[in-house]
């Protein structure tokens, strides 16, 4: 818990650096235990900050969807250990030829990985992976907030002047 005011000042210069190139999109990725963060980070981006998020399976984005990338929606990848990024290292090298922003999310960084990812955030380490959820979701809600409040806004504004209970069917 005591990285998370650095995770949260991270999160902010990514959020700035992102807020300048009107970022519209995003997609988090995630596998194993962190498939359900990918989904929650996501999902928070969207809630908070207002622009569309997306999650996708590392794996099946890898061998599918990864050909709608290009440089205008960044990828947000959870790989918590090094076993997991040997399996980013093609989806990273495709995204360095497309021009796709990709954020890495690691306790350790391979040189291989930090050569090719445009940013790499370390987070602290843990040593069972299927405890790394409870940690790597914090970055993204971070990112979520700081989208938004850059954008002079509040987190959690109703949008449209509506909020859920306001809609009757």
């Amino acid at each position: 818990m005591s990285a998370l005011p650095e995770l949260f000042e991270k999160m902010g210069g990514l959020a700035e650096e992102y807020s300048q190139e009107e970022m519209h999109n995003v997609v988090a990725l995630g596998t194993g235990p962190n498939l359900g963060t990918a989904q929650e980070g996501a999902l928070k981006i969207c809630e908070f900050a207002w622009v569309f998020g997306a999650c996708e399976e590392l794996e099946d984005f890898a061998h599918g969807r990864f050909r709608e990338a290009d440089g205008k929606i960044p990828l947000l990848l959870l790989a918590p250990h090094e076993n997991l990024q040997e399996k980013v290292l093609d989806l990273l090298a495709g995204c360095e030829i497309a021009r796709t922003p990709t954020v890495i999310f690691t306790q350790k960084a391979l040189p291989e990985v930090q050569k090719l990812a445009d940013r790499v955030i370390l987070m602290p380490a843990v040593e069972e992976e299927c405890l790394t959820p409870f940690l790597y979701v914090f970055p993204l809600w971070f990112l979520g907030y700081h989208f938004r409040s850059r954008q002079g806004k509040l987190v959690g504004e109703r949008r449209f002047g509506l909020k859920a209970t306001d809609i009757s069917y």
